[in-house]
């Protein structure tokens, strides 16, 4: 097999940390979106296509679910992070970022619509992770995945000003827990340095030391990083 990759993109970014969480290591070649080249000649295109064909040739760990159950809750919880977390945060970045000025047309209504519909919808998901320590439940899943690539995304690249103290708390310390698995190791390393730096049990110097979801998310509320005015959606 063989992964045609995009580092900067979101989507081929789920793909890598689906292989780091299974532990796979495949040649890469860089292009401009995520394909899975089988050894056949097959060509598979689209990340969640690519991580189930990995699922079903490698099924552990189980990051689509275990049970029936699972599956179904994992592929519910998965489709909200999608319509409900990366699309407008996606739509945000396109329409506020100077980086698209030129590349797209910029519509600043829509873009702001959508950052507003982005903080209505982590405040959402703040709610559902005080009953559990992951999107789909007590273990770490593709939903976990599609979530944390957006939304490490938003707070790589925050905008002026920006506001500290326990907005979105829990989301917050979600992603320090999701950093904190292998999957980590897939995130570019200055994302996951910028981000690991203000979690407990993190240190910037080195490698991250693993903290149970659990216990990060009955920790105290961890304090925003220095703003970076770099034209992204603060979330």
């Amino acid at each position: 097999m063989k992964l045609h990759d995009l580092k900067a993109g979101t989507n081929p970014r789920r793909v890598r940390i689906f292989l780091a969480e299974k532990g796979l290591s495949i040649p890469r070649a860089e292009v401009d979106m995520p394909v899975l080249e089988l050894d056949d000649g097959t060509h598979i295109a689209e990340s969640i296509a690519i991580c189930r064909h990995l699922e079903e040739r490698h099924p552990n760990p189980p990051l689509f679910g275990a049970t029936t159950l699972e599956r179904a809750l994992v592929e519910m919880w998965n489709r909200r992070m999608e319509l409900e977390i990366a699309r407008p945060l996606q739509e945000a970045f396109v329409h506020l970022s100077p980086y698209w000025a030129g590349k797209r047309e910029q519509v600043p209504e829509v873009g702001t619509f959508a950052r507003k519909k982005a903080l209505e919808r982590m405040a959402w998901l703040d709610g559902e992770l005080a009953t559990r320590p992951f999107i789909a439940g007590e273990r770490y899943t593709v939903a976990d995945i599609t979530a944390q690539c957006k939304r490490s995304g938003a707070r790589r690249s925050r905008p002026k000003p920006c506001p500290t103290g326990t907005q979105h708390r829990r989301s917050s310390q979600w992603l320090c827990a999701c950093l904190g698995e292998r999957g980590c190791r897939a995130q570019r390393p200055a994302a996951a340095t910028h981000l690991l730096g203000t979690c407990a049990g993190t240190n910037r110097s080195g490698p991250p030391a693993r903290t149970p979801a659990s216990a990060l998310l009955l920790s105290p509320p961890i304090p925003h990083p220095p703003c970076a005015n770099s034209g992204g959606v603060e979330v």
